[in-house]
């Protein structure tokens, strides 16, 4: 019988050796982590896997340059034993609030289960409800009523649906399921955010008794499942459907014959879940589950019937007022803009991800498997992440804020570490947010809860937020001083003393276009700076701009008072970059030819939502400009 070897990843070629070994009834010790002959097959599987890898490299051109649907590159990196991304919903943090009086305040603690939602009370396009959905139990204690609680919670949105596997368990090695009918498509969209999945297992007996058991999915069968866990591993497969890969006794449980597969997942509303802060205020949570119209059965499967369900979560929910309950004294708001969300791994994404991952062999040692692992990991929410170790933190970051006189221990109110040389074991993230604003709690608790898993014992992360450094058009003028620019620049009615004039050649186009093209530019320019320490060229900036074929020059000039009713300019494009916080402006630099940032820096364009503002468009001799003086 011919042999297809290409069939076989590391995780595969470690199941048939021991499934193998196991078969002919002369060892047993392979299926104890650690054993010898355990290490022989791990060692043998993980180089047959680098041998694989170095061919299907050393092919490229071959298949993962020309791999160009989704299809085809989603199989390929399955010999990697990479897992495509799937869709990622909006998520917001929220608050809980007491409202009882002072006189009425009690003490008690509670739980709101995970599946429990909130409504928005609006509909997205496709008339479907908006909901933010708990993916996990939140536990919080009312103390004399003053809340307690470790963190705040966090809802994604979306409302829970159930999906039931036709057919029944055949109680076979590995057995695999497919979530089929649940891709998304343009007419009905059915994105699933993973977050949210729960895999249930039901079974009858013979005496017609129905029990429900919890299946806990995990990354790799091989690595994370003993012969006794009941236990799956999820994929997105290349139609955009969940396959469920169970154990064999093994790796994992193997599944009984005869029972049924339930699968309850979150289904976002896309871009229409999208919400700004303060638009949920209730006190209203409802549990409830498509596809399930019994309650008492979604409470049988979820929470292991109504006595375990009144024991935990009783104090908010009762037998009589599910399936919507009004929390007495209690309210729900979110306390900041949601997320935004993030579609399916493209096929250039997985072609960039894929191999970065498969280097990193499920371990974090150097900076590049840290930075590597971060940012496949979360590639919703981080844009780039600059890892350094205590040594390179010191003479780095240190050595930046004494440049400016802000090295002391107030730092630590801005949450970056005050650590010394002897902080050694220090490892520092600096995570620069693909959204606008910071990287919050949650988010970094997450990144340091899955690094955690695969790190090295002795290392201590440090989570820090990367620093923003403004920019925006500016000329240095006779007595200029930092403060007066920063004392108003980020209020509203702030004006900017400069303006960026456009001279147009003869092509007959309107002045309003001029603007918004050459706005659109230097927006966008600064939009795609995607990594930390990268530098500003102005000169590619102009080249952008003179491409556009109807420019013959720009100028920045100064239009305040400082002036004195003169038109003081620059040719070409000048700029002012400073830092708000830690050096309060201090690191202030004007600039028009390039900046160079620091390794934990990236700009950020002042006012850019109403840059086309500072443009303006005049004949060349409508002006008289002066160069400026000092």
């Amino acid at each position: 019988m011919k042999t297809d070897l290409l069939k076989y990843d590391a995780s595969s070629l470690q199941e048939l050796l021991m499934r193998k070994l196991i078969e002919s009834g002369l060892y047993e010790d392979q299926i104890y982590p650690g054993s010898d002959t355990r290490i022989l097959i791990d060692l043998f599987s993980w180089t047959f896997n680098i041998l694989t890898y170095i061919l299907n490299n050393n092919a490229a051109n071959a298949i993962f340059d020309d791999a160009e649907v989704y299809e085809n590159l989603n199989k390929i990196v399955k010999l990697l034993s990479y897992k495509p991304h799937s869709y990622k919903t909006s998520y917001c943090e929220f608050i809980l609030n007491y409202l009882g009086s002072s006189s009425e305040a009690s003490t008690f603690s509670c739980t709101i289960p995970k599946f429990a939602s909130i409504s928005t009370g609006k509909t997205d396009k496709w008339g479907n409800e908006i909901y933010y959905s708990f993916i996990k139990n939140y536990t919080f204690n009312v103390i004399n009523g003053i809340i307690s609680t470790d963190e705040n919670p966090v809802l994604y949105n979306g409302r829970y649906m159930r999906y039931t596997f036709d057919g029944i368990t055949q109680g076979r090695e590995y057995e695999l399921f497919i979530m089929n009918g649940i891709s998304p498509n343009n007419n009905h969209p059915q994105y699933i955010d993973t977050e949210g999945i729960s895999v249930f297992y039901e079974k009858i007996d013979n005496n017609g008794i129905q029990t429900f058991k919890e299946i806990k999915i995990v990354d790799n069968l091989i690595l994370d499942a003993g012969p006794n866990d009941l236990v799956c591993e999820m994929r997105l497969n290349e139609n955009y459907e969940l396959t469920f890969k169970f154990g064999n006794n093994i790796h994992g449980k193997t599944l009984e014959e005869g029972g049924t597969l339930h699968v309850v997942y979150l289904v976002s509303n896309c871009d229409e879940g999208i919400i700004d802060s303060g638009e949920i205020n209730t006190s209203e949570i409802s549990l409830k589950i498509g596809n399930i119209s019994s309650l008492s059965e979604l409470i049988k499967m979820c929470y292991g019937g109504i006595e375990d369900f009144l024991l935990n979560y009783g104090t908010i929910f009762s037998k009589n007022n599910l399936p919507l309950v009004s929390i007495n004294s209690l309210n729900i708001a979110n306390i900041s803009n949601s997320s935004g969300v993030l579609d399916y791994e493209t096929v250039e994404e997985i072609k960039n991800n894929a191999p970065s991952a498969f280097r990193i062999g499920n371990r974090l040692v150097t900076s590049s498997d840290f930075r590597t692992y971060i940012l496949t990991s979360f590639p919703s929410i981080i844009d780039d992440v600059y890892v350094c170790n205590n040594v390179e933190y010191c003479t780095g970051f240190y050595k930046w804020l004494d440049k400016y006189n802000s090295f002391d221990i107030s730092i630590r109110s801005e949450n970056y570490k005050y650590a010394n040389a002897c902080d050694f074991n220090n490892v520092y993230l600096w995570l620069k947010p693909k959204y606008d604003g910071e990287i919050t709690k949650i988010d970094k608790n997450n990144i340091l809860s899955k690094c955690e898993n695969i790190k090295q014992l002795t290392i201590n992360l440090v989570p820090c937020n990367a620093i923003k450094t403004y920019v925006t058009p500016f000329i240095k003028y006779k007595n200029f001083d930092i403060s007066e620019l920063t004392e108003n620049i980020f209020s509203s009615s702030y004006v900017s003393p400069v303006k960026i004039f456009i001279i147009k050649n003869g092509e007959n186009i309107s002045n309003g276009t001029v603007k918004v093209n050459v706005s659109n530019i230097i927006v966008n320019y600064f939009k795609n700076i995607s990594l930390l320490g990268e530098k500003i060229n102005v000169q590619e900036i102009l080249n952008s701009i003179y491409a556009l074929g109807y420019v013959e020059d720009v100028k920045t000039v100064l239009v305040s008072e400082e002036a004195n009713g003169e038109l003081i300019y620059e040719n070409g494009l000048s700029f002012i970059s400073f830092t708000e916080s830690l050096v309060e402006f201090q690191d202030y630099e004007i600039f028009n030819n390039s900046k160079q940032f620091e390794k934990f820096q990236y700009p950020e364009l002042l006012n850019k939502d109403s840059f086309v503002s500072l443009i303006e468009v005049v004949n060349d001799t409508s002006y008289i400009l002066k160069n400026k003086e000092f």
